[in-house]
């Protein structure tokens, strides 16, 4: 792909787009575990195909019984005051954004809400490629009809250092250590097929060993709704690395049946990811704004636990 220069921009990345590029590499490392596609592949972690999406729902009518609180009026005279640390990208002849998950490209794209009055000439740290800019910094604003504006100066900022996410197995080791095996590509791909194909699997997930993936030594968990008992017989007869079978509450069609209901309304709020986390058997879901009433609205709708809503903006102290 060849980039065209237009005036003033940089011939190189800036030191803020390779931190910015790093740190959405180090981001998609950690998420692997929950977002890898549901196919086990050799060297990765088994978890799930997240979805980006931004948009607002209708509202969900739930089912029946007593009703969660409404969610509040974001607008009117003295709407709340949010803050965040997020990257701002401006295309041509669209609005600024905040970012709420970055593609790793050059230059990068990203989706979020649009920033009613952002001015690039007004803060420093911001990179031009291609005739996109971008930059990360602080933010503190209000929130309403999907939009946000600022009420402070922006300033230039770095994502809080990730920490590394280590899955342990669903199972205590057993006396003497997790056994090892010498295991062919063949046999691996027979026991994943295996793992995924009963109606009541609900996950599957590996924690490895060493310093390097090896299949032979690592740990597979595998997660189901039914007799565990009988699904570890059938694996152990394919697989004889280690294994871990544990019954889960929802199967993991379960949870893509909720994942598809949210993705089709995801009632009043403006999404930014979904994605289903078999390690802990609950729908992940950030939103731009996310409040405790949004929670309590969602546990009505499918379940206390079953989705765990986390929040783009904070609330400024």
């Amino acid at each position: 792909m060849v980039f065209t220069q237009a005036p003033g921009e940089t011939d190189a990345p800036s030191p803020e787009a390779e931190a910015l590029f790093k740190e959405a590499r180090r981001r998609e490392r950690r998420r692997r575990i929950v977002w890898a596609a549901a196919v086990v592949v050799l060297l990765g972690t088994v978890g799930s195909v997240v979805y980006f999406v931004i948009g607002n729902g209708a509202g969900s009518a739930g089912p029946t019984g007593s009703n969660p609180p409404p969610r509040p009026a974001l607008s009117g005279t003295n709407p709340p005051h949010y803050q965040v640390v997020a990257t701002v990208l401006q295309a041509p002849g669209q609005p600024a954004e905040l970012c709420g998950s970055v593609a790793i490209s050059l230059p990068p794209q990203c989706g979020g809400p649009a920033i009613t009055n952002w001015d690039w000439g007004a803060v420093q740290g911001s990179t031009t490629v291609g005739g996109v800019t971008w930059g990360t910094y602080r933010l503190v604003g209000t929130y309403t009809h999907g939009r946000f504006t600022l009420t402070h100066p922006a300033t230039p900022a770095t994502y809080p250092p990730s920490t590394p996410v280590r899955t342990t197995p669903g199972c205590p080791e057993p006396p003497g250590g997790w056994p090892t095996a010498n295991v062919t590509f063949e046999q691996y791909q027979r026991f994943t097929a295996a793992a995924q194909s009963p109606a009541d699997f609900a996950g599957m997930w590996t924690t490895q060993q060493g310093p390097v993936a090896d299949p032979g030594r690592d740990v597979y968990t595998v997660a189901y709704t039914g007799n565990i008992a009988t699904h570890q017989a059938d694996l152990r007869s394919i697989w004889p690395g280690p294994l871990c079978v544990v019954q889960r509450p929802r199967s993991m069609a379960q949870l893509r049946a909720v994942e598809q209901a949210l993705m089709a309304d995801p009632d009043g709020l403006q999404l930014l990811s979904v994605s289903v986390d078999q390690v802990n058997d609950i729908l992940s879901v950030e939103a731009v704004l996310a409040l405790p009433s949004d929670q309590q609205r969602l546990d009505h709708r499918f379940g206390a636990g079953i989705v765990r809503l986390t929040s783009q903006l904070q609330p400024l102290p």
